[in-house]
């Protein structure tokens, strides 16, 4: 049975979040217009020992940590918020227990995506049997059985795989375990646009090969889902129908959602908008979008 961790009202609608992921908007209008984020992809560290080939942050071992305890942007969220905490390799930070401290005090409601190196059972299980996060996204980079299947013992864990860059092979042998997947865009910029260069041709198969097999991947997957750089390059739309994305389509990059650099300490409408803004201008810029869209 699903439990409801938190429900509150944002403009003109209500929102219910439970801990199984699912979310619910309703209100009994025909639109839903917020007056804050309802969630943000925030960047914690650009520090990362692992110099992935395609990493679009170009985080590496000369990478900062960003300053994210007691920071007074962090006091500003809403109860009920969800942070998607990513890096860089966020489990190296050093505040990173402190800070997840704080948020649950506060009552938002983060989730961690770390690559698949930083795998650390004890460290893990810890964040989550402290309720200190409630997501956890795990990046691909090799199969490992007795790794993977602890991972996906989890209920919230999900894999994270890039199209254009995870071969057909990876996808299948995730839908052979039944795991939650999401799909990412590929991003050509940082080291993905050098990695892009080299190998555009395998990339441009690669996402053609997986728009083949997305109808089995719904099927042996426990979940599928995409971020929305993914839905352009994989047309999701066309593949899923019009009556599923009105169901399922959750939103255009700022509708909902917004971007944090802690590190840089900047926003954007999203991770993959070239525009950025100090920290300070987040609410300046939040209006400005939300009038665009209204």
């Amino acid at each position: 049975m699903k439990k409801l961790l938190s429900k509150y009202r944002n403009g003109n609608y209500n929102v219910a979040i439970f801990d199984d992921g699912t979310k619910i908007r309703y209100n009994d209008l025909d639109c839903l217009i917020p007056e804050f984020p309802e969630s943000m992809d925030m960047k914690i560290s650009n520090y990362c020992p692992f110099n992935c080939p395609m990493c679009h942050e170009k985080s590496s071992e000369d990478g900062e940590y960003g300053k994210i305890l007691h920071h007074p942007f962090i006091k500003t969220l809403h109860s009920g918020t969800e942070l998607a905490l990513g890096g860089g390799a966020v489990t190296y930070h050093p505040d990173l227990i402190p800070f997840l401290e704080e948020l649950k005090e506060q009552g938002v409601l983060p989730s961690i995506t770390i690559n698949q190196r930083e795998w650390e059972e004890t460290k893990i299980d810890y964040l989550i049997n402290n309720q200190l996060i409630y997501g956890l996204g795990v990046s691909f980079t090799n199969v490992d059985d007795e790794v993977w299947d602890k991972i996906l013992s989890y209920p919230n864990a999900v894999v994270h795989l890039i199209a254009g860059y995870h071969s057909r092979d990876v996808f299948e042998y995730f839908a052979n375990k039944g795991a939650k997947i999401l799909i990412l865009g590929y991003k050509n910029w940082g080291r993905g646009e050098d990695y892009f260069k080299n190998y555009s041709n395998q990339i441009t198969v690669r996402i053609r090969e997986l728009r083949e097999i997305l109808p089995t991947l719904f099927t042996r997957c426990k979940v599928v889902s995409f971020d929305n750089l993914s839905i352009k390059q994989l047309d999701i739309r066309t593949v899923i129908g019009e009556e599923k994305w009105k169901e399922f389509y959750m939103g255009d990059d700022g509708q909902y959602t917004m971007y944090v650099d802690m590190v840089k300490q900047e926003c954007a409408k999203s991770s993959t908008s070239p525009d950025r803004f100090p920290l300070s201008e987040f609410n300046n810029l939040w209006n400005k979008i939300k009038a665009k869209e209204e």
